[in-house]
């Protein structure tokens, strides 16, 4: 019986994603060729901040909170863009574990890879188009 219950509970506190990829990832943030220096605001599932294109931002993916850039500078046109994602090749792993990481690895965030590197468009703004 006891052996029962600690296998059980190996098997529900184990998927795939979240064992192979829980954790922080690093994404490379641009804007347009040569152009540098543009303010942005990085929203993480953590928190937010201010930063300079480009960028190196390290964040968790998360299935409820996407990390989005949003330009902040004067001369440049206001934009929001989402950090894309895909599902990593661990979370399909779960059908080995009786799909319990199917459940686990959405909740966690586990299951997604976001992309390595994010490309911001800029647009100048008519304050600054001179």
């Amino acid at each position: 019986m006891k052996k029962l219950l600690v296998v059980s509970a190996l098997l529900l506190s184990c998927s795939c994603s979240t064992m192979y990829n829980s954790g922080s990832q690093t994404v490379t943030v641009s804007g347009n060729e040569g152009q540098e220096g543009v303010s942005v605001e990085v929203r993480t599932p953590s928190g937010s901040y201010r930063t300079k294109l480009p960028a190196t931002v390290v964040t968790s993916p998360s299935t409820f909170n996407p990390t989005t850039i949003t330009v902040v500078d004067k001369c440049y046109e206001n934009r929001t863009i989402e950090i894309g994602k895909s599902i990593t090749p661990a979370f399909w792993a779960n059908v080995f574990n009786y799909c319990v990481g199917c459940i686990i690895d959405p909740l966690t965030g586990a299951m997604w890879k976001l992309d390595n590197n994010t490309l911001v468009p800029l647009e100048k703004s008519a304050v600054c188009r001179k």
